[in-house]
């Protein structure tokens, strides 16, 4: 059984943000349908998660703790596609239909569709493609924020426009440019998938192309690529200066026809229909979880042991539930145990601003985790993965009242994992107060 608050936990660095409230709200509504339980409660916090384009990914791990929370997908490397690129895709697809859903299995991976679509092997097989490279996009996006030269990125999406991927084809390629001919947007439920014909100039010196999951020089005239455009924050380690903004594209070369592609893509052309035998093709288990923290490149999490879930110095004590089914289903049982939630008192951020022109400027959400190195009254300092110390000065009182509520003292040597709100003027800084800190939990 999962809560509100603990999904809310766990997602708010599964991804980087990168949609509109729009966007995010379909998103959510359409691939977040039936995989949790929630158990009513009343939200206590002034901020919601920060936020996953493809919450299946979530779904699938919904059982790790807040771990997931805290590491975002990214890796350094990739090893292979994983579709097949066999000669008869006939011979390696087999279908199985259960109830409203028919269940394709390809090469040992299975997706998921509704009865009421039609998709070729051809287009499964593309669909699968499709899903790889949008894995890789995921991490070369987040491993791009990895300091490098004294140079760091942050994710500068809450700033700027979301950008779908495009499907496009290489029209000319130089010494210092790329061109390519857009042909066909990736949609979703918000904005369509549709036919496009757009020019699109790719400087080199912004420019990750990859064949086959491996960094490579940009391919040939003609080559069918998917377009990823993101919006990064760069900031020079150390020399307390305004960040910039800037746009990095990762480009991914394709080995199926435009035609399979729009064929795999078919439910993003249209409305959802909004029953389960018009589903779309979709990964019930696309997702991979690596240790890049959030907007910290320079530290690793998701180390910290939690998964079953950390020990919030934000917590409060919750009702047990019955959840068996039957008419009592959500029978309070008399007892009660401890529940990690947010900050209530941290600064409103994200979704929970309705208006987005009282969102508070200059914020960026990052994580990290580490070893405490030292309590003084209210105030915790942990050493991180780089050696870095981060320094977290809670409200009065919720240092003291950790032990009441877990059972044993916050002391030195613990495993501390820490969400909290930068400013972007100044990312050298490691010092927050109780207003910038979203959460904070010690590994179990």
């Amino acid at each position: 059984m999962i809560t509100d608050d603990q999904l809310e936990q766990r997602l708010i660095a599964s991804r980087r943000a990168r949609l509109t409230r729009s966007a995010f709200t379909a998103r959510v509504m359409e691939q977040v349908e039936s995989a949790a339980t929630f158990v009513p409660q009343p939200r206590i916090t002034n901020v919601t998660s920060k936020w996953s384009p493809l919450m299946r990914y979530a779904q699938h791990h919904k059982i790790q703790a807040a771990a997931a929370g805290l590491a975002v997908l990214a890796s350094v490397g990739f090893s292979g596609y994983a579709y097949a690129t066999g000669s008869n895709p006939v011979e390696l697809i087999t279908r199985i239909v259960t109830g409203h859903q028919v269940k394709a299995t390809l090469n040992g991976h299975t997706y998921l569709y509704g009865t009421n679509r039609s998709y070729s092997d051809a287009a499964i097989s593309a669909f699968a493609e499709l899903q790889t490279v949008r894995d890789l996009h995921m991490k070369a996006s987040n491993t791009f924020m990895v300091p490098k030269n004294g140079i760091e990125h942050l994710d500068a999406g809450t700033n700027a426009n979301f950008v779908y991927p495009e499907v496009a084809t290489i029209t000319r390629a130089d010494d210092s440019n790329l061109y390519l001919q857009t042909n066909y947007r990736l949609g979703d439920k918000v904005t369509h998938s549709d036919n496009t014909g757009q020019q699109i100039v790719i400087p080199r010196t912004t420019l990750s192309y990859y064949i086959k999951g491996e960094l490579a020089t940009a391919g040939r005239v003609g080559q069918l690529v998917v377009v990823y455009q993101d919006t990064f924050w760069s900031h020079r380690i150390g020399f307390k200066e305004p960040v910039t903004m800037m746009t990095q594209s990762f480009v991914f070369e394709l080995t199926h026809s435009l035609a399979d592609i729009k064929d795999a893509d078919q439910a993003n052309r249209q409305s959802p229909a909004g029953s389960s035998d018009n589903q779309g093709l979709y990964d019930p288990s696309w997702g991979s979880l690596s240790n890049i923290c959030l907007n910290n490149g320079a530290d690793r999490c998701g180390e910290t042991g939690m998964s079953n879930g950390g020990q919030g110095l934000y917590a409060f004590r919750e009702p047990d539930i019955d959840t068996k089914p039957g008419p009592h289903q959500f029978r309070e049982l008399g007892t009660t145990h401890m529940q990690t939630t947010n900050n209530p008192d941290v600064i409103p951020f994200g979704e929970m601003v309705l208006d987005n022109a009282h969102q508070p400027a200059g914020l960026i959400p990052r994580n990290t985790e580490g070893t405490i190195t030292k309590i003084q009254g209210d105030t915790i300092t942990i050493k991180s993965s780089s050696g870095a110390h981060w320094t977290f000065t809670v409200k009065a009182g919720l240092v003291a009242q950790f032990a009441t509520n877990w059972g044993s003292p916050l002391k030195v040597g613990d495993k501390l994992a820490a969400n909290v709100l930068a400013s972007l003027t100044d990312l050298d800084n490691r010092s927050f107060d109780n207003a910038h800190i979203y959460n904070l939990q010690r590994a179990r």
